[in-house]
């Protein structure tokens, strides 16, 4: 199965764990928050690990794919999406630790422009600018 097969399987999974009640919150969290400002510190802790798991690919696969021909944003942005497993895992954990599904895509988006960011100012040092 290819990369953004599963990916669309496992993202599949999670949404549907989430409608049916499945996917339970072993942080001990009853209800469903709708932003990552409103989960325990504990379970931001947890995200942020997955998050530095995804700028770190992200910088990673941004520096190995960089020729100094390409635009960094452009260069920069092709990396994060080659990093689909790291963005999917923010994706479960904040399900896991009590995030509405909405609210796990939401943050997954931001962090991709966070580790694009961080993957253009990585690019542009090395390039010396």
């Amino acid at each position: 199965m290819n990369q953004p097969m599963k990916l669309w399987c496992f993202v599949f999974g999670i949404v549907a764990g989430a409608l049916v009640g499945c996917t339970g919150s072993p942080n001990g969290v009853d209800s469903v928050v709708d932003s990552y400002e409103l989960l325990p510190d504990l379970a931001k802790n947890r995200i942020q690990i997955d998050v530095e798991r995804y700028v770190t690919c992200s910088v990673n696969a941004a520096l190995k794919l960089d020729k100094g021909g390409r635009n960094a944003g452009r260069l920069a942005w092709t990396a994060t999406e080659s990093c689909p497993n790291e963005k999917a895992d923010i994706i479960r954990t904040m399900v896991e630790q009590g995030a509405s599904t909405e609210a796990a895509f939401s943050y997954a988006s931001d962090s991709q422009v966070q580790a694009t960011a961080v993957a253009i100012t990585a690019i542009q040092n090395r390039r010396g600018h």
